[in-house]
């Protein structure tokens, strides 16, 4: 039952979309109704301003391990429930079940869990993140960059288990189906 209650509490917290709250109480509109229509820290930065563009992020962040915290103080470092709480976290970010299932893409969430897990991966992966938003100027490429060479480091850095192989397919491959649109549109451009 208790880990019932850190994964569902994880998905709870994961929904509160920083970028959909902020945006509404700085400017009394729903981010999902301009830009490029997402909820997540990019678009409330185009729709709201960097300043708060930036809070919704590190809201974001935060919350990611935020929650893996209290698992691992719950479970005494279960890789399991870690597991299980990063994808359900991340989860409640991207599909929020206080905002029609509709939230961000799940790439300052995934950041978060995988700093706790894996903080000097995660702080190499966020670098070649923004060599690659100064190479491309595309924020969905930083993204995808920075998750998928996270992948690369923490095998690099022989960390990866069969939990933790999981939870990062699941952050890869959630995170490319949410930029699916961008890709798209790279592909035709």
């Amino acid at each position: 039952m208790f880990v019932l209650l850190i994964i569902v509490g994880a998905y709870l917290l994961g929904a509160l979309n920083g970028g959909y709250i902020l945006t509404k109480l700085v400017m009394g509109k729903d981010v999902r109704c301009y830009g490029s229509g997402n909820a997540g820290a990019t678009n409330t930065v185009r729709v709201a301003g960097k300043a708060v563009g930036i809070i919704a992020g590190a809201f974001d962040l935060v919350k990611g391990i935020l929650a893996l915290m209290v698992a691992n103080g719950g479970s005494g470092g279960s890789p399991g429930l870690l597991c299980f709480t990063g994808i359900a976290v991340i989860s409640g970010h991207n599909w929020p079940i206080y905002f029609n299932f509709k939230g961000g893409k799940g790439v300052a969430t995934s950041i978060g869990v995988a700093l706790y897990l894996f903080p000097y991966a995660t702080l190499l992966a966020v670098i070649c993140g923004l060599l690659s938003f100064v190479c491309f100027r595309r924020m969905f490429i930083a993204s995808l960059t920075c998750l998928s060479t996270l992948v690369l480091f923490i095998v690099l850095s022989n960390s990866l288990t069969l939990w933790y192989l999981l939870l990062l397919a699941f952050m890869v491959g959630a995170s490319f189906w949410q930029h699916r649109t961008n890709i798209r549109e790279l592909k035709l451009s």
